[in-house]
């Protein structure tokens, strides 16, 4: 009797110590997961950042265009405005199209 007693309390104990070492190796695997999606998703904000600022040059530059004729001051400044964003530090790269 004691013997079974001491055996059950073994795997007992066996058990929990399986049971904590699970435990731990989901927690562990969980945060490496969600560090690897955090430097994927601000991958992707970057991307999307960067396609806005360059629509963004391509239309400064295209209303330019458009207005050279009319109003020659402004479409001076939308100009410089798509130049200053095309050449700012950054990995914007728009079109280069004259503007």
């Amino acid at each position: 009797m004691e013997q079974d007693f001491l055996q059950v309390s073994d795997r007992a104990q066996r058990l929990r110590r399986a049971v904590r070492r699970t435990a731990v190796a989901m927690v562990t695997v969980l945060a490496v997961l969600a560090s690897v999606l955090a430097v994927v998703a601000r991958g992707a904000q970057q991307e999307a950042e960067n396609r806005a600022a360059v629509l963004m040059v391509d239309q400064l530059a295209s209303q330019a265009d458009t207005m050279r004729e009319r109003d020659p001051q402004t479409a001076l400044r939308l100009s410089l405005a798509a130049y200053r964003l095309r050449t700012r530090p950054g990995p914007v790269q728009a079109s280069t199209r004259p503007t």
